[in-house]
């Protein structure tokens, strides 16, 4: 397909501008998260975020495969997305690399009695 350039595609019709961008991430809460497996094999869960303006932040638990993925490959691909009707469905994905902050957590003793 040839053109002058006045066509615009969907994909610039449909973009989000920065402000948009922070004001969507700052209202929404529930990402999915994607990782890659040992094997290569992708897998994706949901997760709670929290979007500061620069970074979104993900608590994960040392025992889910998430961590373990994330410990082993880095690399991590986030889509936050929301809308109740096909005509309001809009998303962010964000695709970088996974940075643990702070102390690594740990994994407390499990209780055999209730206190």
């Amino acid at each position: 397909m040839s053109g002058n350039g006045a066509l615009r595609t969907r994909g610039a019709g449909i973009s989000m501008t920065k402000e948009e961008i922070d004001l969507f991430l700052s209202t929404e809460r529930t990402c999915r998260v994607a990782t890659i497996g040992g094997d290569g094999s992708p897998h994706v869960a949901p997760l709670w975020f929290v979007w500061d303006g620069a970074f979104l932040w993900l608590n994960s638990l040392v025992r889910s495969r998430r961590w373990t993925d994330l410990q082993k490959d880095p690399r991590i691909a986030v889509v936050v997305d929301g809308g109740e009707q096909f005509t309001d469905l809009r998303g962010v994905e964000v695709c970088g690399t996974a940075v643990s902050v702070g102390d690594v957590p740990h994994r407390r003793p499990r209780r055999t009695e209730l206190p």
